[in-house]
């Protein structure tokens, strides 16, 4: 593939991919506050039907491409932390509204770059950095402190916490050369180990048996297609324009999420926050119009 269009694809799929994580966490929020079911169940079910729905397309792909323990070892490990991820967020959902929650969830960028650099002096552009505080701006102002609930300290705490562990992901499955291996193998084995790391939490936590009524099922099924499409578009995004590139391009993720939550849930949309929309916005277009050195 030319270089210019390897690149050009690779911010699409940057945006696909935080536009289907913002879907998921609309359906998974809906299904909590609607169907009575908790999150990190719902968050568990729709990783294990994304792993399923890859299964048929994946088994054929086995005999080419050889899964060494070691590599097998890398895979839980990034099923781990990000599992750890999606533990601290919907956690911190459960206080904080959504718009709110996922906001201060895509701080992450910034680890990413931090992390990036001081670990491993990566090189990033002034066009990267600029956008980047844009869209960090945008975020801020997505934050609108006017709406926050008593107590919120610990819960907004949590939704940092889940940015770092975020960027921790990002970063492990770039520095491994994870998603080098062929996509859908690799979204199948994240898709059942991360599910199975939510099982044994919410099996400690006392949430693993609960009852689901057939409407939430459709649901679920639909976020496991959705999370299938979000980690693949994922990985395939970080192979062409790195980890920090596709991690500011994944702010499509919160405007989806504030739309969603507006539109589905039913939570109020503030001026600030569509000022906040419009920065990230402005953020992705700069990348996207005018990036034009990968990260190495």
């Amino acid at each position: 593939m030319d270089g210019k269009l390897r690149q050009l694809s690779g911010y699409l799929l940057a945006i696909a991919s935080g536009a289907f994580y913002g879907i998921i966490s609309v359906i998974i929020l809906f299904i909590a506050r609607f169907g009575e079911v908790p999150s990190l169940f719902c968050m568990m079910v729709r990783m294990f039907f994304a792993g399923v729905l890859l299964l048929p397309f994946a088994l054929p792909r086995l005999r080419k491409h050889r899964i060494t323990p070691q590599f097998l070892h890398r895979m839980l490990l990034a099923g781990i932390v990000l599992s750890s991820s999606s533990i601290l967020i919907y956690t911190a959902l459960d206080t904080l509204p959504a718009g709110i929650g996922i906001s201060l969830h895509y701080t992450y960028p910034l680890f990413v770059m931090l992390l990036s650099v001081l670990l491993f002096r990566t090189h990033v552009t002034r066009r990267a950095v600029t956008a980047l505080i844009l869209s960090l701006a945008g975020v801020v102002l997505l934050c609108d402190n006017a709406v926050l609930p008593k107590n919120a300290f610990g819960a907004v705490c949590l939704a940092i916490l889940s940015a770092v562990a975020f960027a921790a992901y990002y970063l492990w499955i770039e520095r491994k050369k994870l998603g080098e291996m062929d996509a859908v193998l690799f979204t199948m084995l994240l898709s059942f180990f991360d599910s199975l790391v939510l099982a044994l939490y919410n099996l400690a936590a006392g949430k693993l048996f609960v009852s689901v009524n057939a409407n939430a099922v459709w649901l679920l099924v639909a976020a496991g297609l959705f999370a299938m499409l979000a980690v693949l578009t994922q990985v395939m995004a970080v192979e062409r324009i790195g980890s920090v590139m596709t991690s500011i391009l994944g702010t499509f993720q919160p405007i989806v999420c504030t739309i969603g939550s507006v539109v589905v849930l039913h939570d109020v949309l503030s001026v600030r926050s569509l000022f906040g929309s419009a920065m990230i916005l402005a953020a992705v277009v700069i990348v996207t119009l005018g990036g034009k050195k990968k990260e190495e």
